[in-house]
């Protein structure tokens, strides 16, 4: 299973610099690892994202691992496209228009954080999803995330 998420990894990678590289007018790609914690259980999961952002579109693909509470390892990789929209300087809310998933070596929808969040109704209500960007820099964006609760992130540019 490590090496199948390892090459899921590297090919959304080359898909990446494909659409970046070859765009007629390219967008700012970025990617992002990071890990979900629940305090109250032995939950944990692992995503590797990239994002790339075009004019005030978005396309998000994802390769996500999961810990279930009794040791179950569980892999899926999802693609998302939606919009974008300026709420006022630095607030931008994200709207989701498209969202698939696979879910590598499972026969059904695991019930666990990070797949319910990909799955609930809120995600595709207007303004629901914002984030507010505190820094921007040549090689970072750093942003407060108030999708699935909410997070502070940091994306590198590439």
């Amino acid at each position: 299973m490590l090496s199948i998420s390892l090459f899921l990894v590297a090919f959304l990678n080359i898909l990446l610099f494909i659409i970046y590289g070859f765009s007629d007018t390219p967008g700012v790609a970025y990617d992002i690892d990071y890990r979900v914690e629940d305090v109250a259980s032995d939950y944990c999961g692992r995503s590797k994202s990239q994002i790339y952002f075009d004019d005030n579109k978005f396309e998000m693909k994802s390769v996500v691992e999961e810990i279930t509470p009794n040791n179950e390892k569980l892999y899926f990789e999802t693609k998302k496209k939606g919009t974008y929209l300026s709420l006022s300087e630095n607030v931008y809310s994200m709207s989701f228009t498209e969202h698939t998933s696979n879910f590598i070596g499972n026969k059904r929808l695991p019930e666990t954080p990070i797949i319910n969040s990909f799955y609930s109704a809120e995600r595709y209500l207007p303004n629901r999803n914002l984030i507010e960007i505190k820094h921007r820099s040549e090689n970072y964006l750093i942003l407060i995330s108030f999708i699935n609760g909410g997070q502070i992130l940091a994306l590198e540019r590439h």
